[in-house]
């Protein structure tokens, strides 16, 4: 009986001298002695050591294998030369619009004037075969069945009686010469017939009426 209070006073004062202890001992050196006897017990390794997990590689993107479409500049057009803007006019100043028209044929007179015109309306059966024009020198309309269009003529075209259109200009030794810049296009025409060619060595043809012409001069009617 005696021994066994003996044991539990033992006890008592064991169980007091720890608590003692664990209160007078400082956080730290607690984690000290607890870190060594993990060591002891796991036979000196680090049961805390921490392991970093390695990095997860990421493959790179597929290669694009798509053609590449090569990337043009913006293909602006070239200028146009200074012969292409506006060039409609011919060497006299004639345009493919242009039509000579007058009041009648030529028929049997030495030579008829005639003018310019822009055609508004064309000849049809209602009409009675007359075409409507826009005179150019003065602005007025006009209706007529006599209009021709014309073109230069190459010295193939000169014979004799044929009808060619000049301007009314004359230059050096009473030669008709073309018209020499656009406002003179609106000058007065006239219309005759060739009737001599044995001069143009000299640089003129004659038409009816005794007019020396230039033979750059002369236009010739083109078929309707």
């Amino acid at each position: 009986m005696k021994r066994k209070y003996f044991l539990m006073i033992l006890i008592l004062i064991g169980l007091f001298g720890l608590a003692g202890y664990a209160c007078a001992a400082s956080a730290s050196d607690i984690d000290e002695t607890f870190t060594t006897m993990k060591k002891w017990l796991y036979g000196g390794q680090d049961s805390e050591k921490k392991v970093t997990p390695p990095r997860e590689e990421v493959a790179p993107p597929p290669e694009d294998t798509t053609p590449k479409t090569p990337v043009r500049p913006s293909e602006t057009p070239p200028p146009k030369r200074p012969s292409q803007v506006g060039a409609v006019d011919d060497d006299h100043y004639i345009q493919p619009d242009d039509y000579f028209i007058a009041k009648e044929p030529l028929g049997t007179y030495k030579y008829i004037f005639v003018s310019i015109g822009k055609m508004f309306t064309p000849p049809n059966p209602q009409t009675k075969g007359e075409a409507e024009f826009l005179r150019v020198h003065d602005g007025n309309k006009v209706w007529t069945k006599h209009f021709w269009s014309t073109r230069i003529a190459t010295q193939d075209d000169l014979k004799l009686g044929i009808p060619v259109i000049m301007s009314h200009r004359v230059g050096n030794d009473n030669i008709y010469q073309p018209p020499k810049n656009k406002e003179e296009r609106n000058r007065d025409w006239f219309m005759a017939k060739i009737t001599d060619l044995s001069d143009l060595y000299r640089g003129y043809v004659t038409v009816s009426g005794g007019y020396k012409v230039s033979p750059n001069a002369l236009r010739v009617i083109v078929n309707r």
